[in-house]
């Protein structure tokens, strides 16, 4: 199978399905006659046939079939052949259709033997750096796309029923905490500055990745990377000790709050958020424990800047990066959920002591 319809397949696996158009189009456009059971190319060695459905399967699978000419009824040696079977997508399909009828020739060295003998040579219009250009191209755009997907994926989903939002007990005994207003914006500010922090770390580490990897995302020195990377996670590790104090606080702050939001001022999205701060902090706190008893039986030679207790610190850290990755991704939403109680008509947010009435000047 040619690498450019293999190409064409894998990187639709990263682009978000489009609307697409009868594969059957792309097909005939290129030239190939159709035919009762599927179509055929214009040199008759290429043959795609969509199997209809069977009591084994409710959908269609696609077949693709390359032969060398054969002799009457007899088939030729086949060449390659390919199977989409019926939980393929649709844009899959299309991609590996448009990409096998694409009459563009394909760039292959004079000397390489990877093309079939019947295949028609001709000299190339590009230079061959304008090929391996054109090919670290596609790879960039793939690592920008791939990286987009997984901040989308990485972004708040929206629960789909707003009326199972948990509803808060009666704050009692810490909970009481969340009336004390000073105390509250405290620890929002700790949460900014974390979510403000964690993200400058983060976009520090995704462009030295970029920079020490190659064009398919394999770092050029490993041990290098290997450290940088345990770097991003300690520095991460360090921002959040600010708010570590304050974070069950903001939380059960949060959780008051929206509990007795009206249901026009909520976003769907918060109550998955609050969830998933829920989860990464009581394992953030499990990790931390967990440290603490690793720490306590290394030996006592053991000290900061030792290799065994350096190495022990990093896989600490290393375990608890994508907890704090949640925080500084969905942590706003503490902040977004407090904004909106400040902006209800109702008792939700912490506040201070009511001030002293102030007194007028009378003349006498």
């Amino acid at each position: 199978m040619p690498a450019e319809v293999l190409a064409a397949f894998t990187d639709a696996l990263t682009a978000p399905p489009p609307q697409q158009p009868d594969p059957w189009q792309r097909v005939t456009s290129a030239g190939w006659r159709h035919e009762p059971d599927g179509a055929r190319s214009p040199d008759s060695m290429c043959h795609i046939e969509l199997r209809p459905l069977s009591e084994f399967h409710d959908r269609s699978s696609w077949h693709i079939e390359t032969r060398e000419p054969g002799h009457g009824e007899f088939p030729g040696p086949r060449i390659l052949h390919a199977y989409l079977d019926e939980h393929t997508p649709a844009h899959l399909v299309s991609a590996f259709l448009t990409a096998l009828t694409d009459r563009s020739p394909l760039q292959r060295g004079v000397f390489e033997r990877t093309g079939h003998y019947s295949a028609v040579q001709e000299p190339s219009a590009l230079r061959p750096q304008q090929v391996v250009d054109a090919h670290a191209t596609r790879i960039k755009h793939l690592r920008a796309r791939t990286r987009s997907a997984r901040r989308q994926q990485r972004r708040p989903r929206p629960t789909p029923a707003p009326h199972s939002r948990p509803l808060a007990a009666e704050p009692t005994g810490p909970l009481l905490m969340f009336r004390d207003h000073h105390a509250h914006r405290d620890f929002l500010r700790h949460l900014d500055h974390y979510v403000r922090d964690s993200q400058k770390i983060l976009d520090a580490w995704e462009a030295y990745s970029d920079e020490h990897t190659d064009l398919d995302g394999w770092p050029y020195d490993d041990h290098a990377y290997g450290v940088r990377k345990s770097q991003r996670d300690a520095d991460t590790a360090e921002a959040f000790e600010t708010l570590r104090y304050g974070a069950r606080h903001l939380l059960a702050t949060a959780e008051i709050q929206l509990a007795q939001l009206p249901e026009n001022a909520v976003q769907s999205r918060w109550v998955y958020q609050l969830g998933v701060l829920h989860t990464a902090l009581d394992r953030l706190d499990e990790l931390h424990e967990q440290w603490l008893l690793t720490r306590d039986a290394l030996p006592a030679t053991a000290k900061p800047g030792t290799a065994e207790f350096d190495e022990a610190l990093a896989e600490h850290h290393a375990e608890s990066w994508s907890y704090l990755d949640d925080w500084a991704t969905h942590g706003k939403a503490l902040r977004e959920v407090n904004t909106a109680a400040r902006k209800a008509p109702s008792p939700l947010v912490p506040t201070s002591a009511l001030a002293p009435a102030q007194r007028t000047a009378a003349r006498k």
